[in-house]
């Protein structure tokens, strides 16, 4: 019917008017003084007729979301140019240069949709083109190696990052420690500073020998078992609070792993 084509076109004009925020159903169905259910079918025509898509519940003209996706790919393909070593950056980062008006649910399932399509690849907080590889060179990774070595040494007592950053040629440096916090083969802790992977895997299980003999530990006791300095027990205790492994309970921490 004719007037049924109005009301179609006019969920298209306002889905398109709605740009990058979207709609919801029920804001639709006010506007057009029609009910729900009246306009859930028009949107389910939209989408057939490949003019809208949902995402989270809100509702969007698939045009500006393939702009978006435009935006989002031509965004990462800039980072990538700028900062090749990095393997990802933040999806809000990007929500804000491309979308901001866009709720946060609906953009983490345009992000879905788009890792579904072999566009994009999803890491946690962190966003890549599916293209994107971190390719080093033989130099970076001689850099890199040399940055671990410095690292496995420190074990519990780990060098100066400022210090080590100096000595493997400054920026460049940096931007190889950040990747190996991205790998996991450093941790960075609550203090900022990163230790080696390894060591705080051995410190869990040399904790978890000592819990054989006491269900607890203090900051002295845990200074003398992995000869380290006070400066150093503090953090890796807070460390070991959050994974789980040890609960503070006044001055000492109960061990919870066996």
């Amino acid at each position: 019917s004719t007037s049924g084509d109005g009301v179609a076109a006019g969920v298209v004009v306002r889905l398109a008017r709605a740009g990058s925020a979207g709609v919801e159903i029920g804001a639709l169905a006010g506007e057009l003084g029609l009910d729900r259910e009246d306009v859930g079918r028009r949107l389910a025509e939209a989408v057939g007729d490949g003019v809208a898509v949902e995402l989270a519940g809100r509702w969007f003209a698939l045009a500006r979301i393939a702009e978006v996706e435009a935006a989002v790919e031509a965004e990462l393909g800039a980072l990538h140019r700028t900062e090749p070593l990095r393997p990802g950056h933040s999806r809000e980062r990007l929500r804000a240069a491309t979308c901001a008006d866009m709720a946060v649910d609906a953009w983490r399932a345009l992000l879905e949709r788009m890792a579904a399509r072999g566009r994009v690849r999803l890491d946690g907080e962190r966003l890549a083109l599916a293209s994107h590889e971190v390719v080093l060179s033989p130099g970076d990774q001689a850099v890199l190696d040399r940055i671990v070595e410095r690292f496995v040494e420190g074990g519990l007592e780990p060098p100066d990052l400022a210090e080590v950053v100096r000595e493997q040629g400054g920026e460049r440096a940096e931007r190889l420690v950040e990747l190996l916090i991205d790998r996991g083969r450093l941790v960075r802790l609550r203090d900022g500073r990163p230790f080696d992977a390894g060591a705080l895997d051995g410190m869990i299980g040399t904790l978890a020998v000592h819990a054989r003999t006491s269900k607890t530990i203090d900051v002295g006791t845990f200074k003398d078992l992995f000869g380290v300095t006070r400066k150093n027990a503090i953090p890796l205790l807070e460390y070991l609070d959050d994974k789980r492994v040890t609960r503070r309970a006044g001055n000492v921490r109960q061990i919870l792993v066996d």
